[in-house]
């Protein structure tokens, strides 16, 4: 089983029990007021790769993308993905 949470359930504590009980987990951050984000987003500078589109993308003329990269972790066992939506950057 694998926990996913979004960017209103990260917290320090929530992530620390995660980690003491073995738990893998994905959640999105905020990059808001966190340092460690912007250089994240900085350092995605290799290929992207394209999400599969949504369901309603086929129907749409020319629909919204979205990519993906992994980046270099500062924290060994984490990984780190930085996600590229043009409908949010719209």
């Amino acid at each position: 089983m694998i926990f996913v949470g979004d960017r209103g359930m990260v917290t320090t504590d929530n992530v620390k029990t995660l980690r003491e009980a073995k738990q893998g987990y994905v959640v999105g951050l905020n990059r808001r007021r966190r340092e460690q984000v912007y250089r994240y987003i900085e350092s995605a500078q290799g290929p992207w790769q394209d999400c599969p589109l949504g369901q309603a993308a086929p129907e749409a003329a020319n629909p919204d993308r979205t990519r993906v990269q992994e980046v270099p972790s500062d924290e060994p066992g984490v990984r780190i993905f930085v996600a590229h939506s043009e409908e949010r950057l719209r």
